[in-house]
């Protein structure tokens, strides 16, 4: 023992005894005031003194090569090798030593029969190109399994595509907890379900994991056996696929009659063709029994295409929605509090926002440019030609999905890529605060009656329904000339909110906003909102629309003006006047004070 602790560096030989003696007694020690080549040199002697025990151990063994033998838990291995159904496993010390700042050697070769599995050895058979691929490997299983299960993995061995690894603990460790691994097999487990994490960092494939080191190791863990759940996985798919066939015949034959139908119906577009076409479609929209009663007057139809806003139950807490309207009522009763939130925000606007593509348009923009990332695309159905429309994306808390098309009314000549938008982005409702007055310096977007053809699409009115003196809802037909594709379309017109000013009532336009949802329950397209500038009226409707949404959620508080400067991050100049800013928040009020009734 002292030849080989002699050939060990000599700097700093008296504080390397020290702590070498402190070990041996089982003594806790502190290694912080050790330098890494200090620890390196301690560790080294450690090492040294572990494989001198374990030689006298094998030489114990085997004198006593023919006594029953009983297999060594994990727990009691301190870097000893040990065989399965070995009788004991001798402790060497109480080693409280960390893997930081050791250098892993890789051992070539070994013995070239191993007789016995060896029971604290862990195994990898690793297809790699480079024996440097390995260290990686290594100090990956080191971070993720040997260190939060206070385990030692040491004595690395590699040939014929296999590394070996002693697996050992630290005496004294933390109390065991449930999910910490105790056994070599564990071990094995573990590193076979890091495999694409092992192949990610280091480019070796890891095709099994076992105890034991040589030819006579036992595998826990293959690829092969993943081959056993093929054939379960056949026979689900295969039921699935049956369960779906026998649903899709069903499905066919119940919409049969359906389907000559709709085929009839597209056979002629024109003349007394497209008056059958129109009157099929009225037809489906008044099929629900529950429309009947909706409307007050109808234009086209005396039925209405829409019924009443279902009472779902709201998520909002009775206490936090009695807060809320606390706090705006408040506000209402103080405009001066209103006031002075409006003056702070009034001239808020995002200066990193730039809008080029809405510079290069100039004639086609009323009083806002849409910034450039957030600006609609259209695609043109001519080539070389790039079309534009002043209109923005509106995201409130999903980034992925917008909620809003924020858009000025088309002008005349901007017809048919507003259509080309509404196509090209599912919209399949229009929510439209122009006034009337408004309406008529422009040609109307869609048909007074009949059907009119804007660039490739064809514009069917089916309906025009008045549900109130203040909004009524329009249905259309919308195709796809170059595919013969159609769509319906519900555009929501609300007539009595002029430009700079608001609604007769709060509670009207609270009512107009319910409808919409109605109709829009279960979509996922965004709503197209517009208005002559698609900026105030607009930014009111949405907001009002994205803080009655977040009360139906169940938030805990609501901020009106930061909502408004949200809104404004994605779009110049929504919600325009003290008056409309005031408007918020008494439509908030009044639906916090509506929900709050229909709470049990």
């Amino acid at each position: 023992m002292l030849e080989a602790i002699s050939e060990l560096p000599t700097d700093d030989d008296d504080t390397i005894d020290k702590y070498t003696e402190m070990i041996l007694k089982g003594q806790s020690v502190d290694l912080a005031g050790l330098t890494d080549s200090q620890l390196n040199q301690l560790l080294s002697r450690l090492v040294v003194l572990k494989e001198q025990a374990t030689a006298q151990k094998e030489a114990a063994e085997m004198a006593l090569k023919g006594e029953a033998e009983e297999a060594a838990p994990l727990d009691s291995l301190t870097g000893d090798q040990a065989e399965v159904l070995k009788k004991d496993a001798e402790e060497l010390g109480d080693i409280r030593l960390g893997l930081d700042n050791v250098p892993h050697k890789i051992v070539k070769g070994g013995n070239s029969a191993i007789s016995r599995v060896v029971g604290n050895r862990v195994y990898l058979k690793v297809n790699v190109k480079q024996e440097e691929q390995l260290y990686p490997l290594i100090e990956f299983l080191q971070k993720t399994i040997a260190l939060p299960n206070d385990l030692i993995f040491d004595d690395f061995q590699f040939e014929n595509g296999q590394l070996s690894m002693r697996i050992s603990r630290f005496e004294g460790a933390k109390p065991k907890s449930a999910k910490r691994i105790d056994t070599v097999e564990g071990v094995a487990q573990a590193v076979y379900k890091r495999r694409k994490d092992i192949q990610r960092l280091s480019g070796a494939e890891v095709a099994e994991t076992g105890i034991g080191i040589g030819e006579d190791s036992l595998p826990v863990e293959s690829t092969d056996r993943d081959w056993i759940f093929m054939p379960v996985l056949f026979i689900c798919a295969f039921t699935i696929t049956a369960l779906l066939s026998v649903l899709a015949v069903h499905f066919v034959r119940q919409r049969r009659h359906y389907k000559n139908n709709l085929a009839a119906m597209t056979e002629n577009i024109e003349g007394k063709g497209s008056l059958a076409y129109q009157e099929l479609c009225r037809q489906r929209i008044s099929s629900d029994p529950g429309v009947q009663a909706a409307g007050r007057a109808s234009k086209s139809s005396s039925t209405s295409s829409w019924c009443e806003e279902s009472g779902t139950a709201p998520s909002l807490d009775i206490s936090t929605g009695h807060v809320i309207l606390n706090f705006l009522q408040e506000h209402l009763s103080d405009p001066s509090k209103i006031e002075a939130q409006w003056e702070s925000i009034k001239n808020y606007r995002d200066e990193t926002k730039t809008t080029i593509t809405a510079n290069s348009h100039p004639e086609s923009n009323r009083a806002v440019r849409p910034y450039d990332e957030n600006i609609v695309p259209v695609e043109s159905w001519k080539e070389d030609e790039q079309l534009y429309l002043n209109a923005s994306f509106i995201y409130d808390d999903d980034p992925r999905q917008a909620v809003y098309i924020a858009s000025q009314t088309p002008a005349t000549s901007e017809i048919a890529q507003f259509w080309q938008a509404v196509w090209q982005h599912g919209v399949c409702l229009i929510v439209n605060l122009t006034s009337p007055e408004e309406s008529r310096q422009e040609k109307t977007y869609w048909p007074e009656s009949g059907s009119e053809v804007h660039g490739p699409f064809e514009i069917h009115l089916v309906s025009e329904h008045i549900w109130s003196d203040d909004y009524l809802v329009r249905s259309f037909y919308l195709k796809n000339l170059r595919t013969s594709q159609t769509r319906t379309i519900t555009q929501f017109h609300y007539l009595s909110w002029k430009k700079d000013g608001t609604p007769t009532s709060p509670k009207s336009l609270l009512e107009f906003r319910r409808k919409v949802n109605k109709s829009y329950r279960g979509r996922s397209s965004p709503v197209l909102v517009h208005s002559w500038d698609g900026a105030g009226r607009t930014g009111v409707y949405c907001t009002v629309d994205m803080l009655c949404a977040r009360l139906l959620r169940g938030v805990k508080q609501l901020d009106v003006v930061a909502s408004v400067e949200h809104l404004r991050d994605q779009r110049e100049g929504m919600v325009q006047t003290s008056e409309q800013f005031k408007l918020i928040y008494g439509c908030v009020a009044q639906e916090i004070n509506a929900l709050i009734k229909s709470l049990p």
